[in-house]
């Protein structure tokens, strides 16, 4: 194995084990809180329901990313709607392609996404195939730099914006 394929597997070990210790946590207080509710409890569980009072979870996460990637399928029928303009799918955009061809559709599908909907930058990278917010960030940059330079794509997607 190589070294970068073993710093992913710690990552994501290290994810997933902080993430159990988590649910261990909060399963804990529901356990308790079903005790005191049938009477059963001991010096232990009083702490913990003591401890639950002031912080239901162990350690409350900033965001849920089953949500986040809710919000992700919201954004496909955008992406297919550029990627349909430009002959190409929505896997395509989501791919691992860098071809300017895809990547600039890619940039488009991005800067739609953000302009109509509001999403959040990691929101976006989720629906295009897992990208980082500052990738995202770049595309809606660039693409931004090629309508200030190309006033015939900045009346056609401007166009298409207001009539979606």
């Amino acid at each position: 194995m190589r070294a970068r394929d073993l710093d992913a597997m710690a990552n994501i070990f290290s994810s997933v084990y902080q993430q159990g210790r988590d649910i261990a946590g909060a399963l804990r207080v529901v356990f308790a809180i079903d005790d005191a509710r049938r009477g059963d409890t001991g010096t232990g569980q009083q702490q913990l329901l003591a401890d639950a009072d002031r912080d239901p979870l162990p350690r409350p996460l900033k965001q849920d990313k089953l949500s986040r990637y809710r919000q992700a399928q919201l954004l496909l029928p955008f992406i297919e709607e550029v990627a349909q303009r430009h002959g190409l799918t929505a896997k395509d955009l989501a791919g691992g392609a860098r071809v300017k061809v895809v990547s600039s559709v890619r940039y488009e599908a991005m800067w739609f996404a953000r302009a109509k909907t509001k999403a959040s930058l990691p929101t976006i990278g989720m629906a295009l195939g897992g990208r980082d917010h500052t990738t995202v960030l770049a595309g809606i940059r660039k693409f931004e730099a090629r309508l200030a330079t190309e006033p015939e794509l900045r009346a056609r997607v401007l166009g298409e914006a207001r009539a979606a």
